[in-house]
């Protein structure tokens, strides 16, 4: 006896649901590189090139591009946006402001003149104990400097190139130090991410495995899409040169995740010569610092050609080659005024400007919303319409319509953030069960019709 219609076009269609759904979950299973969401890690910095979530000290030679500290600053002779002043305007305002000081310019621990450049603006979040001087002695109209009281031409004092008024200067500007607890989830989001490349050591192409031994020289073969590069602290501590055989893009951009459990979170790094990149490709390299309470590059560091990512450290840089990237940290020493580390290095306008994945197990801050049960299968009877269509089985519906989720990112957190665009493997596998479920479901019932 031939197979009715409605029989052939339910167990069709739950064929197709169970093949979607394993297919989605053999996609997302271990041992690829599949990730829940992609995220620009620098996203919600406002173009800031330094990001500091406590105090930082900047005594070395100058940075690139903009500043924000979200505690007190101490400087020594210094250039704050020597190419440029970024693109964050306070309210009020007419001029980015290219230094942003949430805690106070501590006078006491600083020496020399830092100056801002480029016509930018300066916010200090507490500037009790300094003189915001928009005059000079004849009362003209003349740049701001802020200062010890009444020492508008002494050290230490930091000078703009224009005029701002006092009002602006301490005026509320955005809190870099709120920027951090989504910073830490990308940091872990990233670091729980399967590694995907495997260096080769350079000359020969065999495979590097560690250790490398101390003084090696590997290669780094990049593929398309996200490269993701896993290694122990004391592994890339053995390295004296990185070489790229293809060179980062936004289309092969690479995350090097650096585990510092082998040195209990305090790494104190000679960075290797890289070979083979320069300021272009370093916006598509970051490391990832993601367990690490305390970064140091040692005074022999060679140019770091990339974004440090360390939002749960102290990074200190100490050599008077450049980072060509950004820096995202906990507190951050350019330089040292104690050690007598000054005029050294310069920060490089390289910030990161892809897009990382971030994979489950990372951690959350925040408490995630309990997602929605799963329905159970229907007993056999009269079959009903599976979510999706014959032509277009198993659709996946977009995150932002899914019940008992958040809106995505982008709405939540304005245009800086990105969504959700993939999903998490927990869910896949659900999805997947229940799939598998209603298509034996079906297949049951056309069985007993045909009975």
């Amino acid at each position: 006896m031939p197979e009715s219609p409605s029989h052939s076009s339910a167990v069709r269609r739950g064929t197709h649901l169970s093949g979607a759904a394993l297919l989605a979950f053999a996609l997302a299973a271990p041992g690829t590189a599949a990730a829940d969401t992609t995220v620009s890690p620098l996203a919600g910095g406002n173009g800031f090139l330094v990001l500091v979530e406590g105090r930082a000290e900047l005594a070395g030679n100058e940075s690139e591009g903009p500043v924000a500290v979200g505690g007190d600053l101490a400087f020594g002779s210094y250039n704050v946006a020597a190419h440029t002043p970024g693109t964050y305007v306070g309210d009020g305002d007419e001029q980015p402001s290219a230094l942003v000081v949430n805690g106070g310019v501590d006078l006491d621990g600083s020496e020399g003149h830092l100056k801002v450049l480029q016509d930018g603006h300066v916010k200090v979040g507490d500037p009790s104990g300094a003189e915001i001087s928009t005059t000079d002695a004849n009362g003209a109209q003349v740049s701001t400097v802020v200062s010890a009281p009444g020492g508008r031409e002494s050290t230490p004092r930091v000078s703009l190139t224009t005029g701002q008024p006092e009002e602006s200067v301490t005026a509320e500007a955005f809190d870099v130090a709120a920027l951090f607890p989504e910073y830490r989830q990308r940091a872990a989001g990233m670091a729980a991410c399967q590694g995907n490349l495997t260096p080769v050591r350079t000359g020969d192409g065999e495979e590097a495995t560690p250790p490398f031994g101390s003084g090696a020289n590997v290669t780094l073969p990049l593929a398309s899409g996200p490269n993701v590069w896993n290694v122990d602290a004391a592994d890339l501590a053995d390295l004296e040169v990185i070489t790229f055989e293809d060179k980062p893009s936004a289309d092969t951009p690479l995350l090097v995740n650096v585990d510092t459990s082998d040195v209990d979170g305090e790494f104190e790094w000679h960075t290797p010569n890289m070979a083979g990149v320069g300021l272009a490709e370093s916006r598509y390299v970051l490391f990832n610092f993601g367990d690490a309470t305390g970064v140091t590059f040692t005074p022999d560091s060679r140019t770091l050609e990339g974004t440090v990512f360390a939002p749960d450290a102290r990074v200190r840089w100490l050599s008077p080659s450049n980072i060509e990237g950004a820096v995202v940290a906990a507190s951050f020493e350019h330089g040292s005024l104690a050690e007598g580390v000054t005029g050294n290095g310069e920060l490089h306008n390289g910030a990161f400007e892809g897009e990382l994945p971030l994979c489950s197990g990372g951690g959350d801050p925040e408490t995630p919303e309990s997602p929605e049960p799963t329905p159970p299968a229907e007993e056999p009877g009269e079959p009903t319409e599976e979510p999706g269509t014959e032509e277009d089985p198993g659709q996946e519906v977009p995150d932002s319509e899914e019940p008992g989720t958040e809106a995505p990112a982008d709405e939540r957190a304005g245009a800086d953030t990105l969504p959700v665009t993939g999903a998490n493997l927990a869910l896949l596998v659900t999805a997947a069960v229940a799939a598998i479920a209603g298509g034996i479901a079906a297949f049951v019932v056309g069985r007993r019709r045909r009975a």
